[in-house]
């Protein structure tokens, strides 16, 4: 859409309207808006120390092709819990969320033992298969209450609908306590695999013995393989590969060799009571006998060898030799090659094999600090300045988000949002009641972008993309209230004063008429008060 038009109403598609009315209309998820974001800068600030734990349960699932299974999202060792929200995200090219309510609009997953307590409501419940994102938002509903405890808070049915693996990560999440003060709280991601029907699942216990009979005797030689042979990961998090063995007959021991690029990432020790860098061991041949396993940070080379031992038996089929976790140091496409690696039978005599790298690449991620400046409000630093936004970030040309993020702005206007993958984007926002704000084509590069997204234009109450008598009329039904008035609205409320008065009203007025989005030109770094952007710019 072009810029900023008057007297000409647009229609904006799914991916420009941002939440929808039904839900932002609440006034049950304004205050809780405000409960969760006091004090914090963004969605995902986190603690410095980190007491409850969110993750996906199992951290990792297998999935055949066309069937469904249940992954929970659980919530361990969280003390006086009030409410919570949090954002999930997962590849939709491999698997789909499956609707537990159908007669319900959109797409909703199952609560967890949590969640499904009488004293929780919850306030949003959507998960969008386009985008691969869910958003859950709940609270409790007596004040006076409280959870301690661990549970599970959603129960997520996937469907597995293209081969390949998808991360399962808990992108954001925010606790709160009865005061608003954010509760610490640590994430890890999980990962979900789609398998062809018949291949058998992978081995959660690093001990577990895999089935030994196949059904049909391989013709061709072994395979030693590092599964999946492509792994994506930001800087800074963990990510697994397995090293699976296909097609062996009469199989007593194995050993590998491996390269991988020590500047991009490192091998995460699997048991530190050991001596040295360990991988995890699979149980296909079973490790009897381990005389050597270990990684070398310098050379980025990681040994293992392993047999059996008698009465132990030869296991022929498919399985799980080792799994190695990776750290992601800094970005770069870092290589997984089986250099060497032989497979032994019981009477010491090489099983001919076959070997199949992979790659794990390292994604480069940049912060955008952004600053908005808002009509009609004190000059800041201010309270009416701080407030929720929502800003959301397209790859050039495309109609549905990348990046879809809610943080919270201080007393200047200031907000961040973290974690994007470096690159070039087009970049909307706005708060509660005003019409968005973009500038397209920004770059955003390794560490800090600082960004002027300019001043939000009040006024458009049901956030429609324009001011209208809709919004007239929205303004009118809440004149002349104030917070815990019946009928306050806070759609209407554009200084952020909690009051309606003469004040919004002229806000209304100046804007009223426009429509679509207001497109920023010329400079990206803001004025500031203060000199806030002191050592950040770099444009």
């Amino acid at each position: 859409m072009g810029n900023l038009e008057r007297k000409q109403a647009s229609v904006l598609s799914p991916g420009e309207r941002g939440p929808q009315p039904g839900f932002l209309n609440s006034l049950t998820f304004i205050f809780l808006l405000g409960l969760l974001f006091v004090g914090l800068v963004s969605w995902g600030a986190k603690a410095a120390f980190l007491d409850a734990v969110v993750q996906p349960d199992p951290l990792y699932q297998e999935i055949r092709l066309g069937d469904t299974e249940v992954v929970a999202v659980s919530l361990a060792n969280v003390t006086g819990l009030y409410a919570l929200q949090m954002r999930l995200v997962f590849d939709p090219s491999h698997i789909q969320v499956v609707d537990v309510d159908p007669a319900q609009p959109g797409v909703q997953v199952g609560v967890g033992t949590i969640l499904a307590g009488t004293d929780w409501q919850v306030l949003q419940n959507v998960a969008d298969n386009t985008t691969g994102v869910i958003s859950i938002t709940a609270s409790l509903t007596n004040q006076e209450a409280s959870f301690d405890g661990s549970g599970s808070l959603v129960e997520v049915t996937f469907l597995g609908a293209a081969l390949g693996s998808s991360a399962f990560q808990v992108d954001e999440v925010v606790l709160s306590d009865q005061q608003g003060l954010e509760l610490a709280v640590t994430t890890h991601d999980g990962t979900l695999a789609v398998v062809e029907d018949g291949t058998p699942e992978a081995t959660q216990t690093a001990t577990a013995t895999p089935t030994q009979t196949p059904t049909v005797v391989p013709t061709g030689p072994a395979r030693i393989e590092i599964v999946p042979s492509h792994r994506q990961v930001p800087v800074g998090l963990t990510t697994t590969v397995e090293v699976r063995i296909y097609g062996a007959v009469n199989l007593y021991g194995a050993e590998v060799h491996i390269r991988y690029d020590p500047s991009i990432v490192r091998v995460v020790d699997a048991d530190p009571l050991l001596s040295g860098v360990q991988m995890a061991l699979g149980g296909f041949p079973y490790p009897d006998y381990v005389p050597v396993n270990e990684a070398h940070e310098l050379t980025g080379t990681l040994d293992c060898a392993l047999t059996q031992v008698p009465p132990r038996a030869a296991v022929s089929g498919d399985g799980l030799f080792g799994v190695i976790t990776f750290e992601a140091l800094q970005g770069g496409i870092s290589p997984v090659e089986i250099v060497a690696a032989k497979l032994s039978d019981p009477d010491g005599i090489e099983i001919p094999s076959v070997t199949k790298d992979g790659e794990i690449d390292v994604l480069r991620q940049g912060t955008i600090v952004g600053q908005v400046h808002f009509q009609g409000r004190s000059a800041p630093p201010s309270p009416d300045w701080s407030c929720p936004l929502s800003v959301t970030l397209y790859l050039p040309g495309e109609t549905m988000p990348t990046y879809t993020f809610s943080p919270l702005t201080d007393q200047r206007g200031v907000f961040t949002v973290t974690n994007i993958v470096t690159g070039t984007y087009d970049v909307k926002v706005r708060d509660l009641h005003s019409l968005w704000n973009v500038r397209h084509n920004v770059a955003v590069d390794l560490g800090i972008n600082v960004l002027d997204m300019g001043t939000l234009l009040e006024g458009d109450s049901d956030l429609n993309g324009v001011i209208d008598i809709l919004d007239f009329s929205i303004l009118a039904g809440a004149y002349d209230t104030s917070l815990g008035d019946p009928t306050f609205d806070p759609r209407a409320d554009y200084n952020n004063s909690w009051e309606i008065n003469i004040l919004d009203f002229a806000l209304l007025a100046t804007n009223y008429g426009l429509s679509g989005e207001h497109v920023l030109t010329g400079r990206y770094l803001p004025s500031g008060e203060g000199g806030w952007l002191a050592e950040r710019g770099r444009r």
